[in-house]
């Protein structure tokens, strides 16, 4: 993670440079502590809270990580191994987390996405699916019923609603407030188009 000062000075924050390595299993031997020697493995997206807490999407280790004004990575969520599961720290897992937004609760919301979904967890790491399937389609219809593929990029509007780039979809989602799930534009399929809602269209949005 690196830092840009407002003065152009440009600085490391958080991570040695090296991935993070591996037991037999393929799981991630994920290495928390001071700052500069903390390892991630792609780090996709972040978020801060009020209290200058940063909280890390960190892709390839299926992790959620943190890291403290006082310079100190932790793991709030994920076990470092892929997979699917509720639950507080690293009795919850993930499969490749990529977007990280905060919402107007005070908690993190995560696009999952190679698990299709996006998850809630909070500030003390309890993680629970907030909505999709877990199927990968483009259904729109009430969050537990509908279906991502692959989302990525999230961000919230002042009422609430949540936006998600739903990368292979080529379209861009609404969940709003009510936990419905729309399309908010594209039409499904990879092209350069401006106009309305479905009549748009994107190609692999982020």
């Amino acid at each position: 993670l690196r830092k840009l000062s407002s003065q152009g000075v440009l600085s490391t924050l958080a991570g040695t440079g090296s991935e993070t390595s591996r037991d037999q299993e393929n799981q991630a031997l994920i290495q928390d502590g001071p700052a500069l020697k903390a390892t991630f493995n792609w780090p996709a997206d972040l978020v801060a809270d009020a209290a200058g807490n940063v909280y890390i999407a960190d892709r390839h280790n299926h992790a959620i990580r943190k890291l403290s004004p006082d310079g100190n990575v932790s793991t709030l969520a994920g076990n470092g191994a892929a997979g699917y599961a509720e639950g507080k720290g690293k009795n919850a897992s993930f499969n490749e987390p990529m977007g990280i937004v905060l919402g107007p609760d005070q908690a993190l919301y995560v696009s999952d996405s190679q698990n299709n979904v996006i998850r809630r967890v909070t500030l003390q790491g309890e993680v629970t699916t907030f909505a999709g399937s877990g199927l990968a389609g483009s259904r729109d219809d009430q969050a537990d019923r509908a279906e991502f593929r692959t989302p990525s990029g999230l961000d919230f509007d002042k009422a609430g609603n949540l936006y998600v780039a739903d990368r292979l979809n080529h379209r861009i989602r609404l969940i709003g407030k009510d936990k419905k799930v729309s399309t908010l534009g594209g039409d499904g399929k990879p092209a350069l188009r401006d106009g309305p809602g479905e009549n748009s269209a994107f190609s692999y949005p982020f």
